[in-house]
């Protein structure tokens, strides 16, 4: 069953969730696990679904096609959210195929993972190489582990609220939609780019 919510804020954002009435949930890693269980709750409401994945091409077409035989639209997007503009991309799709109106965007627990990008990253913040130090990642054993591990996280961290959560908290200001979603408690802190925050009580 679907929670009626309500977002009032100092934002200026007042608006219902429920009877979407023609609305587009877009759904971050919707197709498979929970995104995807949230992608076909949003479907069986009536919202029209975008999802965006990475890897599985085979699972994200089976999902877009159990999400269309709910009777609503289904656009899949594959996107590297630690890539600005791959993420640009993705929102330029959506507004093609979907129109300019979104009420709230739900995103379920985005994280940062591996990039192209990151090493050049890693070098400029902390000073020194990550690849020769790849093995330090996995092995805790390794001398380095604890340094590299938590320098490494760091850097993930800050890359992906610098390119996905505060561009998204701006975008959707901008547009008057609310930014909403749950992180992990490990972190919460992102929470405060979202006009709707929230968390799994499994995660706490």
């Amino acid at each position: 069953m679907w929670t009626e919510v309500w977002l009032s804020s100092k934002r200026g954002l007042n608006f219902s969730m429920a009877n979407p009435q023609n609305k587009v949930a877009l759904i971050t890693g919707g197709s498979r696990g929970i995104g995807k269980s949230i992608a076909m709750e949003f479907g069986n409401l009536g919202y029209d679904i975008v999802f965006n994945y990475f890897r599985n091409h085979i699972a994200a077409e089976k999902a877009q096609r159990q999400i269309e035989e709910l009777g609503v639209k289904c656009l899949k997007l594959r996107a590297h959210l630690a890539e600005p503009d791959q993420i640009s991309q993705m929102f330029q799709s959506i507004t093609e195929k979907f129109g300019t109106t979104i009420r709230s965007i739900f995103v379920d627990e985005t994280q940062p993972h591996w990039s192209h990008i990151v090493p050049d990253a890693f070098s400029e913040k902390f000073g020194y190489d990550l690849l020769p130090l790849l093995p330090a990642l996995r092995e805790e054993s390794h001398p380095d582990h604890k340094r590299v591990i938590a320098d490494f996280n760091k850097l993930l961290y800050d890359m992906f609220i610098d390119t996905y959560d505060k561009p998204m908290e701006q975008w959707c200001e901008k547009h008057g939609i609310g930014y909403s979603g749950e992180k992990h408690s490990m972190r919460l802190s992102q929470l405060k780019h979202m006009h709707i925050p929230g968390c799994d009580p499994g995660h706490t």
